[in-house]
């Protein structure tokens, strides 16, 4: 039978959802970050049973876990240098929807647009 360790299913099942939205909690205000941290704390006292006057900074030291915001961060950096690759995918995305776009209008002319497209020639 195999053991799971709580703190690796608390890396992969949670802390994995706060890395999904890195950029949200960067850029968020400090009440975001409090709340989540809040929550952080919690769930790290239930999964391996602290007092409940063990400091934050404590438990984080010793479970070899960053702070939320510790965390959003350092990823943020990581994802700086990757920007730029990620801004030709934007531009692309970009040129399609304008596309797409002219392609609605086009659907939702009406015989008067028509009409006036025709003496404007």
């Amino acid at each position: 039978m195999v053991k799971l360790n709580p703190v690796d299913l608390y890396i992969s099942l949670i802390r994995s959802l706060f890395d999904y939205c890195f950029i949200i909690i960067n850029v968020g205000t400090s009440r975001i970050k409090t709340s989540l941290q809040k929550i952080q704390n919690k769930l790290l006292k239930i999964i391996k049973y602290f007092p409940i006057k063990t400091s934050i900074r404590s438990i984080h030291k010793v479970l070899k876990l960053e702070t939320i915001e510790d965390r959003s961060n350092s990823l943020f950096v990581k994802f700086l240098p990757n920007k730029s690759k990620l801004d030709l995918i934007a531009k692309e995305i970009h040129a399609y929807m304008l596309t797409r776009l002219a392609n609605l209008i086009k659907i939702f002319e009406t015989p008067i647009d028509k009409f006036l497209n025709i003496n404007k020639s």
